[in-house]
């Protein structure tokens, strides 16, 4: 399972996979890790499907330094919001560092 999951994981090659377990005293062929991918990989998704989240579920943070009232402070915004990244805080909560 190991090495299905490195393979789901990380941008790996069967080769690259093989590789690793090899270096880990497996020496198992690519075409196995290939089979394996092919069997175990809708388990891995089955059982990672309850752990994902909702939007909205989770809370993220973001701080900057801005001038406030004449004074360079910093900002901390948090709220929760469907995706990290760019977007508009809308709603979020603001709390200046005193």
């Amino acid at each position: 399972m190991l090495a299905v999951r490195w393979y789901v994981r990380f941008v790996l090659s069967y080769r690259d996979v093989e590789e690793l377990l090899a270096e880990r005293g497996l020496e198992v062929d690519h075409g196995t890790v290939y089979r394996w991918v092919q069997r175990f990989t809708p388990s891995l998704v089955d059982a990672a499907r309850p752990c994902r989240h909702r939007p909205g579920d989770r809370w993220f943070i973001d701080e900057t330094y801005a001038k406030v009232a004449g004074r360079w402070t910093y900002l901390y915004l948090w709220g929760a919001r469907s995706r990290p990244g760019p977007a508009s805080w809308g709603d979020a909560t603001v709390r200046v560092a005193a």
